[in-house]
C-alpha cells in the first residue's frame, strides 16, 4: 500500500535542488495514514461469507479503490532507465501465484512470472495490485486476475518457462507476495548492487507448551516453515553484505532494517525518554484495522529512526546525506502503553 501510494503521487513530488521533496507530507504521507484510520479486513471477511458471488478480495478491492481512483499501473510513472536518467524509482509489486508456486512481479513495464510468462505494459487497477501484493491468506486470498480482462493484454509467446499454457495463462491465482518472499528480495538482489531491506513483520515467538494435536501441529509447522525460509534469506543477505565478498561480483552494499532492532544509538532515545519501544512495536498485529493516532505514530517515529540508525551505520556508501541531523517525524516520540 504505501509503494502504491508512493507510485501514484510520485510526479507531484517537488524536489527542487534537494533529494528531499518539500510537499512529502501532503503528498505522500498525509494519504497513507489517512488509509490508517479505515477498517477493511473484518467487513471484507463478513461480505465475502455472506454475499453470494461476492468474496473478501472483492471487498478489499472495493475499499483501495477509494485511494486509488481508478488508477492502472499505466498511471504510474515512467521508470528510471540509461535513457531516461532523470526518470522516477521502478515501483514493483510482487505476488504469489498459487498455481505457478512462484512470485509474480507487477510494474509499469511488464507483469512477469518466469515459469508462465510475460506481458508487456499491463493496465491492472492498482487496487487490484495492492489486493492481490497484500492478500493474507487464507481470509484475503486469492485474487484473481483473468487474462486478457484484468491486464488489457495477453502473455507474449514463448516469454515462459514450463507453464505457458492452459489454464495457467487465461487466470492468475494470486495472493499476498511475503508467502514467496516476505522480504521481496527476489525481485532485487539478482540484479541490483545496492539494497535497503525493510522488515516490519511479527517475529517468530519460542512456545514452551505447543499444541500436540493434529491442527495446533499444522499451525506450528507452518510457522516454522515460515521463520526458516526467512531466517535463510537474511543469512544470504548478511553474506551478500559482508566484506568477505567485496572483491567479488556477489557483493551487495546496503543494510536490513528490521523493527525488531536495537538501535546502534541510544542517545536520541534516551534524550527522548523512549524506552525500549521495540520490545512492544514488534507486537503489532497485521491488520487491515483502523490504528490509533499514537501508534501510527509511534511506529513511523520508529521506522524513521531505525533506517537512519542503520543507514548511517552499515551503508556508508549508500547516496544517503551522512552528514544530515536526525529529526523525529512526530514530536516527544513515547513507549506504546
Amino acid at each position: 500500500m504505501m509503494s502504491a501510494i508512493l507510485a501514484m503521487h510520485w510526479n507531484e513530488l517537488r524536489f527542487g535542488d534537494s533529494p528531499v521533496a518539500d510537499n512529502f507530507k501532503e503528498a505522500v504521507a498525509d494519504p497513507a495514514l489517512s488509509f490508517a484510520n479505515v477498517n477493511v479486513d473484518v467487513a471484507a471477511v463478513l461480505k465475502g461469507a455472506l454475499l453470494p458471488f461476492y468474496d473478501a478480495t472483492d471487498a478489499t478491492v472495493s475499499s483501495y479503490e477509494k485511494t486509488f481512483r481508478g488508477k492502472t499501473l499505466q498511471d504510474l510513472p515512467l521508470a528510471k532507465t540509461a535513457q531516461h536518467p532523470e526518470a522516477a524509482p521502478r515501483f514493483t509489486f510482487n505476488a504469489t501465484n498459487y498455481a505457478s508456486g512462484v512470485l509474480v512481479r507487477m510494474n509499469r513495464d511488464f507483469l512477469w512470472d518466469y515459469r508462465v510468462g510475460k506481458i508487456d505494459r499491463p493496465a491492472i487497477p492498482l487496487a487490484k495490485v495492492v489486493a492481490a501484493s497484500a492478500g493474507f491468506p487464507p481470509v484475503l486470498s486469492p485474487l484473481v486476475l483473468k487474462i486478457p480482462r484484468d491486464t488489457g493484454t495477453s502473455f507474449i509467446p514463448s516469454t515462459g518457462d514450463d507453464l505457458q499454457k492452459e489454464p495457467y495463462t487465461s487466470k492468475l491465482v494470486l495472493a499476498d507476495g511475503g508467502v514467496y518472499d516476505n522480504l521481496g528480495v527476489e525481485t532485487l538482489w539478482k540484479s541490483h548492487k545496492r539494497l535497503l531491506v525493510s522488515d516490519a513483520g511479527k517475529p517468530f515467538l519460542e512456545d514452551p507448551r505447543p499444541w500436540t494435536n493434529w491442527f495446533g501441529q499444522l499451525f506450528r509447522v507452518r510457522d516454522i516453515d515460515e521463520q526458516q525460509g526467512l531466517a535463510m534469506r537474511k543469512r544470504v543477505l548478511m553474506v551478500l553484505f559482508s566484506k568477505d565478498l567485496e572483491q567479488t561480483p556477489l557483493h551487495r552494499e546496503g543494510t536490513y532494517l528490521g523493527i525488531t532492532l536495537a538501535p546502534n544509538d541510544r542517545s536520541k532515545l534516551d534524550a527522548q525518554q523512549w524506552s525500549k519501544p521495540w520490545d512492544r512495536l514488534d507486537e503489532v498485529p497485521t491488520r487491515l484495522k483502523k490504528m490509533p493516532e499514537a501508534l501510527q505514530q509511534d511506529l513511523v517515529n520508529w521506522g524513521y529512526f531505525v533506517c537512519d540508525s542503520q543507514i548511517k551505520s552499515f551503508a556508508a556508501g549508500f547516496p544517503a546525506r551522512q552528514e544530515a541531523a536526525f529529526h523525529w517525524p512526530f514530536p516527544r516520540p513515547k513507549p506504546v502503553p
